[in-house]
């Protein structure tokens, strides 16, 4: 077998496993479940739920009256987690995740909260008056990447077999 040959095999055997890794990984991720939404009240602690692969975590989002009236940062909001607990001081972009509607209310985001895990919980102990907060994933959407992963494994798959050297009708060369 000349060296071209072998070249040919090894890239092209070494692309398709390549595929099947981002087909696998990909596939993996976007049949995982999204955090639910999950209504916040006064002084009682809730769990968010796991947050998938490749997702960038969970937002508080409340109506743009509370937010108007008051800022979120001083709601007393934290998530507990297994390694202590963690102030929640990061406001939410309304330009990166947009808005959401929840029970026929339109939505802002106020906190972002970030990833998550199956045991963490969050409690707000200062939240403004009559206000509906609720716990919603950051993108409304479907993660793109795993997406990207299984578009891209097939891509890496089909490149396999154009560089395979059976693909275009040659065998070994003696």
């Amino acid at each position: 077998m000349d060296r071209a040959h072998r070249t040919a095999v090894v890239v092209s055997t070494t692309l398709f496993l390549a595929a099947l890794v981002a087909i696998g990984v990909g596939s993996y991720a976007w049949q995982l479940d999204r955090n639910p939404p999950t209504r916040v009240t006064p002084d009682s602690a809730v769990r968010i739920g796991s947050t998938p692969l490749f997702d960038p975590g969970v937002t508080l989002f409340v109506h743009e009256s509370t937010v108007d009236d008051t800022t979120p940062a001083r709601w007393g909001c934290a998530l507990s987690t297994s390694d202590g607990r963690r102030p929640l001081d990061t406001p939410g972009d309304i330009e990166r995740t947009g808005t959401r509607v929840q029970e026929g209310q339109a939505l802002v985001p106020a906190l972002r909260i970030g990833r998550t895990t199956d045991t963490d919980r969050l409690s707000c102990s200062d939240l403004p008056a009559e206000s509906v907060v609720w716990s919603l994933p950051t993108e409304a959407g479907y993660p793109r990447i795993p997406m990207a992963l299984v578009v891209g494994g097939v891509a890496l798959a089909g490149a396999g077999a154009l560089i395979h050297p059976r693909s275009r009708g040659l065998g070994r060369f003696a």
